[in-house]
């Protein structure tokens, strides 16, 4: 019942990155469920891996297939892959061993992308990223219904001096639902933080704030 009950509650904390998935696979052609060797296509090893599967271009899911299984081994592809559940980084290609307690399927996401999620009614944003990294995410939203006016988020993540710079641009004319969004941090999290050029507490690698042009945020030294 606990594994179900948690199993569901991070479906749907996914729905913000599965619409957007949906709306590139309407748009693109490209499947939401993707073979490993998509991510690195020249490793000749991943294209023999049928358990595990990337869930977009940045989300690598590796599910438990056996009863009663306590661990198992995950192949990564080239890069820096960021366990989504304790934020340990790893690095790529190769393979790891992960635990695989009943209520935890083992996943893990690319360093440099931001993960929409949605958690009580919240849209949180979750960096995941360690130092000197890059990349751009995606947040496609409407009114549920796919068609009216659409927007779309692009978060361009980026290292500076200090720590990393997220910058937010936004296009179309649908209108941002909440006033507020929360930021966590995985991999390497900051202890401080500007928004807009202000400063904001960092708690538990997490931090509030209403929608925003550029973040800034310092690792400590």
């Amino acid at each position: 019942g606990e594994a179900l009950r948690k199993a569901l509650e991070l479906r749907y904390g996914l729905m913000p990155y599965l619409y957007t998935l949906a709306w590139q696979a309407s748009h693109q052609g490209l499947p939401l469920m993707r073979p490993l060797f998509w991510a690195d296509p020249a490793n000749e090893t991943l294209w023999e891996i049928e358990n595990e599967f990337l869930l977009g271009e940045n989300l690598l899911v590796a599910p438990c297939l056996q009863p009663g299984q306590k661990q198992r081994s995950v192949h990564l592809p080239a890069g820096t892959w960021i366990d989504f559940w304790d934020g340990e980084a790893h690095e790529g290609p190769g393979a790891i061993t992960l635990d695989t307690p009943l209520n935890r399927v083992p996943m893990l996401v690319r360093s440099g992308v931001i993960l929409p999620m949605e958690q009580n009614g919240l849209l949180a944003l979750h960096v995941f990223a360690v130092p000197d990294t890059s990349g751009t995410s995606l947040l496609y939203s409407d009114a549920g219904d796919g068609y009216g006016p659409w927007r779309l988020d692009r978060f361009s993540l980026s290292s500076s001096d200090e720590g990393l710079v997220l910058d937010w641009e936004t296009e179309g004319e649908f209108s941002f639902p909440q006033e507020e969004v929360e930021i966590a941090f995985h991999g390497s999290p900051p202890h401080e933080a500007l928004v807009d050029g202000t400063s904001a507490a960092i708690e538990n690698a997490r931090l509030r704030c209403r929608p925003f042009k550029r973040l800034e945020a310092r690792f400590a030294r």
